[in-house]
């Protein structure tokens, strides 16, 4: 049957929280020992791998590239910017899957996504309409290509949102059958009302916009979708399930099942290898073929015309009460708990909105010639995690190379509304809780809102604390000491910097949100301990502020670093804080000294990230490291081979890991180093057993087990290639032990190969 089809498409949501002040994903206890509630989910949702019996050739067959090539996907921006720091190969696999699906279809599997992750009907038509935008130029940095279909956070839709992506040139769009209301044959016949048994979810309609535009709807099989909620079935009741959403007629026809990667995953554990040897036999069998909705659409245009509820979500039969009420929607608690402070929390966005709104559109309007339409406009320099975007950008918004104050200021405004579009976040409302880490993170981005517009005169912070009082006790006090206690950019920053310098240690690999200058700098020692004055630059690579800082790192002995620090209007103002200093006669007479000029203190024990996970490998957080410790941070940028085949070194990883709760991002380049070398060592026919099984054993248990799919590719890849006349007995029985060892059940052949 060619002329039907079948497209699986998976919706990646993500739920890190990422601190605005300071660029860094925070940990989440309730994650522990992973980083995260996306890195607990990472290995599930994105590694996908078959059932362990399957045969090494096919466990390479189906790796990464080879499932999400045959399937519809869209990621949100917000999870990809998470991925480049935790898994940065992963964004670039996705987008290779989606140019092989091009290749294979005709067209790109992948859709765009809203930027943020909102409601769309729920956001002003400005917003509504940069949101749009922002997801489309997102798109297109990360797949190279324009986005043909968007996908939307929800499936929220009403008649604006829908005009929106038609006035945007977005082709289509997926939603739920419950949020069809009537169609009607080619705009001239009779309308008729859709529901589960009129509605023909295997054929695209067409929405027309009041305004003239039209936009391709596809609606998910809600069969399919619960069938695959309950872990496919039985073995062939999946794909029969599938035959029967098909037509028996000559017509084109196409099955889907859009549903939500992350839940499904988080029920079924074997989710990913049943989804792949399920793509691997349709793939084989021919009774219909794979497609996605791109192609299905390029081939034929819709006959029917479909009206939708207006507004209307695929998960909440209210509309968007979810979003917006007190209805009974709940992710798992009791559907009469009070949740008064989700009107709350609406409100409080819309009181933020209204305000920092009228700072962006007052200061704005002697920057930008059209404020709206810069802030439109905005969303490659602001979303796209590309420096150099922001400087073309002002160039294009200015008509010339703005001054350095008009440069800050621009983007001081943007980025205010950019921190405010992120405290919508739809998952903010969608969970039960206002404590919960969606919630968080979205009350920290309204924050840092609030924080920036109190620079152009105009903070909300007490008016939104107020707000969200009147729908629960206490939020309003929470959020403003969970606020305080956030916003420490940089003076963290020029704290970090300072004790790296006492301790002589390389920066953290990834370049951070802030750019660090050192102006000057001195060391000394009193009663054993060791002090670091430095005079730093600080500035902000998003919003291009910067400013004066005089720090004080110091290391006692046996104890945990700190370091203090204070702000300076100027250079002269920093070295000034930090005069007199090294005269003192005792360690004693420093600390009083400096403490009573330098206002901020931070341990080294409370570095986030990277710089946390440094400074407790080279014993700034308490004890001592050892020699082969000292070695690896030396050479963390690039770990060399031999000391990447040094067995201390997965050891190290795997007792920080344990101390800090969770390994940061240069942990995990230090286990894609590790597979690349194991790679190489491969092809010189030298298995370096002791390197492998180290790295093996590591990668058997969380966190680093999102690395075990990468290395035992390495293994198969080498199984698969042909034997080669240099292969020695002894390797091909230490590759032997390693398939094993590795839960490869091949065994090596031995006599295919000559010694």
């Amino acid at each position: 049957m060619k002329n039907k089809f079948f497209c699986l498409h998976a919706h990646f949501r993500g739920q890190a929280v990422e601190n605005p002040w300071t660029g860094n994903w925070e940990r989440d206890p309730s994650a522990r020992p992973w980083h995260d509630l996306n890195h607990r989910s990472a290995a599930g949702l994105f590694l996908v791998r078959p059932p362990a019996s399957r045969r090494a050739a096919s466990d390479r067959a189906e790796s990464f590239l080879d499932c999400y090539e045959r399937i519809g996907f869209d990621v949100s921006p917000r999870l990809l910017d998470w991925l480049d720091a935790f898994f940065p190969e992963l964004p670039a696999a996705l987008a290779e899957a989606d140019r092989r699906s091009a290749r294979n279809f005709g067209e790109g599997s992948a859709l765009a996504h809203p930027w943020p992750h909102a409601i769309l009907p729920l956001l002003s038509a400005r917003d509504k309409r940069s949101a749009i935008r922002w997801g489309l130029d997102y798109f297109e940095h990360r797949f190279k290509r324009k986005a043909a279909g968007m996908w939307l956070p929800e499936a929220a839709a009403d008649v604006d949102t829908l005009s929106a992506l038609c006035a945007a040139g977005v082709s289509f769009t997926v939603l739920a059958p419950s949020q069809a209301h009537a169609f009607r044959k080619e705009s001239i016949g009779k309308w008729e009302p859709a529901n589960a048994n009129s509605l023909d979810t295997s054929v695209p309609y067409e929405w027309l916009a009041p305004d003239g535009g039209s936009l391709a709807v596809f609606f998910s099989s809600p069969r399919l979708s619960a069938l695959l909620t309950e872990g496919m079935g039985a073995p062939g009741e999946f794909a029969a399930a599938v035959d029967a959403e098909l037509p028996s007629g000559k017509g084109s026809a196409l099955a889907s099942c859009a549903f939500d990667w992350e839940r499904h995953c988080r029920r079924h554990a074997d989710a990913p290898g049943r989804v792949a040897e399920f793509l691997s036999s349709v793939h084989k069998s021919g009774r219909w073929a794979l497609s996605n909705f791109a192609s299905f659409l390029r081939d034929g245009r819709p006959s029917y015309e479909i009206s939708i509820i207006s507004p209307s979500s695929s998960s909440c039969p209210h509309g968007l009460e979810r979003w917006a009420g007190e209805c009974s929607c709940r992710a798992g608690s009791d559907p009469r708990r009070p949740v008064k402070w989700r009107p709350a929390l609406r409100a409080a966005a819309s009181l933020l909105e209204e305000r920092v709104t009228a700072a962006y559109d007052r200061e704005a309007a002697a920057l930008f010639a059209d404020p709206a339409a810069a802030f439109e406009a905005a969303g490659r320099a602001l979303a796209c995690p590309d420096p150099h975007e922001a400087r073309r950008f002002l160039a294009s918004a200015f008509g010339r190379q703005p001054r350095p104050a008009e440069a800050r200021a621009a983007m001081g405004l943007l980025h205010m509304q950019r921190a405010r579009l992120l405290s919508l976040d739809s998952d903010a409302w969608f969970f039960d809780d206002l404590k919960g880490p969606a919630a968080r993170g979205a009350l920290l981005w309204a924050a840092a809102a609030c924080d920036a517009a109190g620079g152009f005169g105009e903070n909300p912070s007490e008016a939104f604390a107020a707000a969200l009082e009147a729908g629960e006790k206490g939020a309003g006090g929470d959020f403003l000491s969970a606020a305080a206690g956030s916003r420490f950019g940089p003076p963290q920053a020029a704290c970090e910097k300072a004790l790296f310098l006492a301790a002589g240690l390389p920066q953290p690999p990834r370049q951070g949100k802030f750019h660090i200058l050192v102006n000057y700098e001195d060391r000394f020692e009193k009663d054993g301990s060791r002090f670091h004055a430095a005079c730093l630059r600080v500035e902000d690579r998003d919003t291009l502020a910067n400013g004066e800082f005089a720090a004080l790192a110091v290391i006692p002995p046996g104890e945990a670093a700190f370091c203090l620090a204070a702000p300076a209007p100027d250079p002269a103002g920093a070295a000034a804080l930090l005069s007199g200093l090294p005269g003192a006669r005792s360690a004693r007479e420093v600390l009083e000294a400096a403490g009573r000029k330098l206002g901020v203190r931070l341990s080294a024990r409370d570095l986030p990230g990277d710089a946390g996970w440094l400074a407790a490998a080279a014993g700034l957080a308490g004890g001592v490291p050892s020699a082969d410790e000292k070695a690896w941070l030396a050479e963390l940028r690039r770990l060399s081979p031999a000391r990447l085949q040094d067995p201390s070194l997965p050891a190290l990883l795997s007792r920080l890991s344990a101390g800090a709760g969770a390994p940061p991002p240069s942990a995990h380049e230090a286990c894609r180093q590790a597979v690349a070398h194991l790679r190489l060592l491969l092809e010189r026919s030298d298995p370096a057993a002791a390197f492998a099984s180290a790295w093996i054993a590591l990668f058997a248990s969380p966190p680093f087990t999102a690395h075990s799919r990468q290395l035992r590719a390495a293994l198969a890849e080498r199984l698969e290639g042909k034997p080669r006349p240099e292969e020695t007995r002894p390797f091909r029985e230490a590759f032997s032990s390693l398939l094993e060892e590795a839960g490869l059940k091949d065994a090596y052949d031995i006599k295919k190969t000559q010694a």
